[in-house]
């Protein structure tokens, strides 16, 4: 399965809750409290996750299309080639984030990615943690990561071809950094009557559209890279081809 199917298969989990939900009082009889409370809190945290887990897979597929295509780094924009090598590098030092391996157990892995660094590769998993935090500057930064500034911009307009209404410039900066700061009040307190119903599956539909504009604006991302690297390498061996042809000229 690809990364957008997994997404959507966790999407149909949300749904289910919310469903389960949307079958109590609202608001909420007493004796009926705690369900909801617990289901609304559910639903807040597994949403989010759901963007998580994804962000993550797409960026690690999306990556590996870029080792797929067996073109040097050097033919890649700074960012991403930068990015690539001292990410991995960096991943073969610590692992992944939460990672609870000794050291000793990791360093066959490590030798493996700095092995790859060395032969001009990189890890696609090493540009593709959130650190447990998939706030919008988060986002932000890992697109950076890979060349694509301001992606903000690229994926509210992305976003709102999906929500079919308009919305102010910072929608999804704002609502995303909001779903997160709703997920730690639940996650740390366990507090969640803060939470109302139309919330739920407003938050749903938004992080489906963010996710799905995310895919796009990422997708034709990487397929561009691909395209100007493979302009360079070819501009670079039909210069190596004319030198052999003729050296002193």
């Amino acid at each position: 399965m690809t990364a957008i199917d997994d997404f959507k298969s966790s999407l149909d989990a949300v749904h289910a809750l919310i469903a389960l939900e949307d079958k109590l009082q609202d608001p909420p009889a007493p004796e009926q409290r705690a369900a909801s409370d617990g289901l609304r809190g559910s639903v807040v945290v597994l949403t989010l996750a759901c963007f998580e887990g994804f962000l993550q897979t797409l960026f690690e597929e999306q990556l590996d299309r870029i080792v797929q295509a067996k073109i040097p780094l050097a033919n890649y924009n700074d960012s991403l080639r930068v990015s690539a090598v001292f990410n991995s590098l960096e991943y073969a030092h610590k692992g992944d984030v939460g990672n609870q391996q000794k050291r000793p157990e990791r360093i066959p892995t490590s030798i493996m990615i700095a092995r790859t660094v060395g032969a001009g590769g990189f890890s696609p998993r090493a540009l593709s943690s959130t650190k447990s935090n998939p706030n919008s500057e988060t986002v932000s930064n890992m697109f950076s990561a890979v060349g694509r500034k301001s992606a903000w911009n690229a994926l509210q307009a992305s976003f709102v071809k999906r929500w079919h209404e308009p919305v102010i410039q910072t929608f999804c900066k704002d609502k995303l950094d909001e779903l997160v700061r709703s997920r730690n009040q639940v996650a740390h307190t366990a507090v969640s009557n803060h939470i109302v119903r139309s919330y739920l599956t407003e938050t749903a539909a938004f992080i489906d559209a963010l996710g799905e504009a995310a895919l796009e604006t990422l997708d034709s991302h990487i397929e561009s890279c691909i395209s100007m690297a493979q302009t360079l390498q070819q501009a670079g061996s039909a210069a190596e081809d004319d030198w052999a042809s003729d050296p002193e000229g």
